[in-house]
């Protein structure tokens, strides 16, 4: 199930069992970027396709409800922050959304 979301200018789906896996995260854990759009704050902010973003403003994100649910509350507060599993490395991104 993908979801196209127009925020961050990111599609996103939930990981594989495969892909959780080799990243080292639980079933369910996360929201993988499939793809980016060029002109996208996702990008902007140093997204990848194939990241796994784990939390929105320190909230765990597992599906597209939540993950909406968390960007409507970071543009309220014109920032936000992500944390993202990239290969076997956390990182944290983040950007004014302002």
């Amino acid at each position: 199930q993908t979801e196209t979301l127009n925020e961050l200018g990111i599609d996103i789906e939930k990981p594989t069992a495969a892909e959780a896996e080799k990243a080292g995260i639980k079933m369910g854990e996360g929201l993988k970027v499939k793809e980016l759009s060029p002109d996208g704050i996702g990008r902007t902010m140093g997204l990848r396709s194939g990241d796994i973003i784990l939390k929105v403003d320190g909230k765990a994100v597992s599906d597209a409800a939540a993950f909406n649910a968390a960007v409507n509350q970071a543009k309220k507060n014109k920032v936000i922050r992500l944390k993202v599993q990239r290969g076997t490395a956390r990182i944290f991104l983040g950007s004014d959304l302002g």
